[in-house]
């Protein structure tokens, strides 16, 4: 019996992360192939730009999460106007009546496209920023103990026991913040 035995699943890992699917943002950077001064992995924090603002013409008829980059824009298609008819049956104006309002909201709505494409990439930047730093941390924090590895290559041997899906070859790296960079 180890004492400390193999570890056989990467899923028993205490952090692991995919370089392959990193996102591909500017302030992502894998370099795989680079010589020895040159960093595997940069990452910097992103600039996390805002939804543009909705003009005051329609912002009324959106429904909330329009300034989430994940979703889409929803409208309201007919509000009430606080009038009755002869009938005494509410009043509805629908959204399409203003030729105006429906040309501000298609222009802004291209605007918000462009946007959110930015904005989900900058966001998975910031998620891989942010567990590179909790990484950081971790290490800092358990001094020594733990270390840091890259692996290349990857066996999936299934077996009745569990098997071993982890990779082949592991090499010891370090992680470094520089605060001077944003």
């Amino acid at each position: 019996q180890q004492k400390y035995p193999a570890i056989r699943q990467i899923s028993e890992q205490p952090f692991s992360m995919q370089l392959s699917s990193l996102p591909d943002h500017e302030t992502v950077r894998y370099t795989p192939e680079g010589d020895y001064d040159t960093p595997l992995l940069e990452a910097r924090r992103p600039r996390l730009i805002p939804c543009p603002k909705p003009k005051a013409e329609f912002i009324s008829w959106m429904n909330t999460g329009w300034d989430i980059a994940s979703r889409d824009v929803l409208l309201i298609e007919k509000k009430p106007t606080g009038h009755s008819d002869e009938n005494g049956d509410e009043i509805y104006e629908e959204f399409t009546k203003d030729e105006e309002r429906v040309r501000l909201f298609e222009e802004w709505k291209a605007r918000r496209v462009v946007w959110a494409e930015e904005r989900v990439r900058a966001e998975a930047a910031q998620r891989v920023f942010e567990l590179l730093y909790e990484q950081l941390a971790c290490l800092e924090k358990e001094g020594g103990q733990v270390e840091l590895a890259v692996g290349d290559g990857f066996l999936n041997w299934r077996v009745q026991s569990g098997g071993i899906a982890h990779p082949l070859l592991s090499k010891r790296v370090e992680l470094l913040f520089d605060e001077k960079i944003p």
